[in-house]
């Protein structure tokens, strides 16, 4: 009997096959090599065509130089201490743009007491400038779309940072409330800054890896926040301790982030690219050098102008209603909704707490011995840069958190494949439910022992949502992922102004706040959690599956 076909990929320059047998000849031009065992040969062949078997699963990540996929010249995994271009160096230019970004897009709040109080602001002003600052990044969300399409990512970021950062640099200029929200306002373009950090990425790896890139450039750039709370308060200290008045020492520190974002828009312009060649692009075969996504861009605007130039009316009405079609067509998606919904109970409920809770440390937490009534500055247990430093815990926790929510969602749909899909959104939901309960424990709690823990179980869970509810965008409508994403993504920021409101309709008292949010969250993450369906799978059909399986067992019972 001739020896079994083996079902491993062969070497032409291996001696031996790979099931131990002698290679006796080989075939390189039709792709074959004859392998015999005691005197009886058998051919195998060594093509692809003909020896088809799974793709073995790539590692994420690497210590090694990344690899390269040879159709489009994008990563097919994430070497995170590397700093070697193309690849790694964009997605590291990627996520420090990001994080420029929020540093100076919440440079105010942890700052807030000392600006309301030399400023001569209300409560209610500094409330609305928070709102203003999350409600327009909507906006700005929606126009830097097509500008990334026409200039690519890397531009985009650049002037976003630029432009988004320079009101904050001149917040010390501002003399009345209306003006601190008409600056915070023009703030919420670095909310935008979300779009071009996550095409980036999304241009530099492969799918299989592009939602742990997209997790983890996300999760470093919203540390921001949280950096903005630990180190702002102390510089403020600095200055003051180096001779300047406590006024003039936040007015000089609000110019800091803008430094930041300046010397960040630099190095990006200076050392990213758009495009993804290893090398010179003459000197690479075909199919290695991608091209930039403005080259692509340029090529379809290019077309759209022709097309317009001949039918000038025709072709804008066309392309007009294709795009409001498709946009209508997403929203009609349950899936989509529903995504759009968990991005607002975890991305939106992260924005509008790194707005309010240095505020709320800072507030809410008095001295039994104390009347807040006759000496409110002394009542505090903290001082705005120890409450400071308690609230940059929230936003820090994002340098692993976010990126764990996306690998875990992941390695479930790896490690098993059949209730891979269930799982995934199990955890989903599972989280939605921490954060709710943990949200509505933390608004009762009056003792900072008990309270910070708490907060970090939910800034925990709630940003671990953030990951595993974009490691599920790709999988709603693959074709048109780029349309989800951004929805799901505006989503978010809707969330946050909702939330913000919410916040601004019961200050001071944001305990009451985090109680609504808290229900809200938990209510409507587990209806919507049951309800989410996607690749035809969710978690009602998988009860319904388990307890049919479990009636005829029962059946069978005496």
């Amino acid at each position: 009997m001739p020896a079994a076909l083996t079902h491993r990929p062969l070497s032409l320059a291996q001696e031996t096959c790979c099931d131990g047998r002698i290679r006796v000849a080989g075939d390189a031009a039709h792709g074959r090599v004859h392998c015999g065992i005691q005197g009886f040969p058998s051919v195998v062949q060594t093509n692809s065509l003909s020896m088809e078997q799974p793709p073995r699963r790539r590692r994420i990540f690497t210590l090694k130089p990344v690899d390269v996929a040879h159709d489009d010249g994008r990563a097919t995994n994430i070497s995170i201490l590397s700093l070697r271009a193309p690849h790694m160096r964009q997605f590291h230019l990627a996520w420090l743009g990001f994080f420029a970004a929020f540093t100076s897009w919440f440079a105010i709040p942890p700052l807030i007491k000392s600006i309301k109080k030399d400023l001569g602001i209300r409560d209610s002003d500094a409330e609305s400038s928070n709102f203003a600052a999350v409600v327009s990044a909507i906006g700005f969300r929606l126009a830097v779309g097509p500008l990334i399409d026409r200039y690519g990512p890397q531009r985009a970021m650049a002037v976003i940072l630029v432009l988004g950062s320079l009101p904050v640099a001149f917040t010390g200029l501002v003399s009345s409330g209306s003006g601190l929200i008409a600056l915070r306002f023009f703030v919420g373009l670095l909310g935008a800054s979300f779009v071009p950090c996550q095409a980036w990425a999304t241009s530099l790896f492969s799918k299989d890896v592009a939602g742990s890139a997209n997790a983890i450039v996300a999760g470093w750039g919203n540390m921001g926040g949280g950096f903005t709370y630990l180190v702002l308060p102390q510089i403020v200290a600095l200055f003051t301790l180096m001779g300047l008045t406590p006024t003039l020492a936040w007015k000089v520190t609000l110019v800091l982030p803008f430094v930041v974002c300046v010397v960040v828009a630099v190095l990006i312009l200076v050392y990213g690219v758009d495009s993804l060649p290893v090398g010179p692009r003459e000197q690479l075969p075909a199919g290695l050098a991608g091209p930039s996504m403005a080259a692509v861009s340029q090529e379809t605007i290019a077309s759209d102008e022709l097309e317009q130039r001949r039918h000038p009316p025709k072709a804008a009405t066309a392309r007009l209603t294709r795009t409001l079609g498709l946009f209508g067509r997403m929203l009609l998606n349950p899936a989509v909704l529903i995504l759009m919904l968990h991005y607002a109970l975890t991305f939106g409920v992260e924005l509008a707490i790194d707005n309010i809770i240095g505020t709320y440390f800072l507030e809410h937490f008095k001295r039994s011995s104390c009347n807040p009534q006759t000496d409110p500055d002394k009542c505090s247990l903290l001082t705005v840069q120890t409450a400071g430093l308690l609230g940059s815990l929230f936003g820090l926790t994002n340098i692993f958190s976010r990126a764990s929510g996306g690998i875990l969602s992941d390695w479930l749909a790896y490690a098993m494949p059949v209730h891979g899909m269930p799982l995934r959104l199990l955890l989903q939901t599972a989280l939605l439910v921490i954060t709710g309960i943990s949200v509505v424990v933390f608004s009762s709690l009056s003792q900072l022992a008990s309270a910070v823990p708490v907060m970090v179980i939910f800034s925990l869970s709630c940003q671990m949502g953030c990951g595993t509810t974009f490691a599920l965008v790709p999988r709603v409508h693959p074709e048109h992922n780029g349309v989800v994403s951004g929805l799901v993504g505006a989503g978010g920021s809707i969330g946050a102004a909702v939330f913000a409101s919410v916040f601004k309709s019961v200050a001071p008292n944001y305990a009451d706040g985090f109680d609504i949010l808290g229900k809200v969250v938990l209510v409507a993450g587990i209806g919507s959690g049951v309800l989410l369906s996607i690749e035809g799978q969710s978690l009602w059909r998988s009860a319904l599956a388990m307890l049919r399986r479990l009636r005829p067992a029962s059946a069978t019972q005496p």
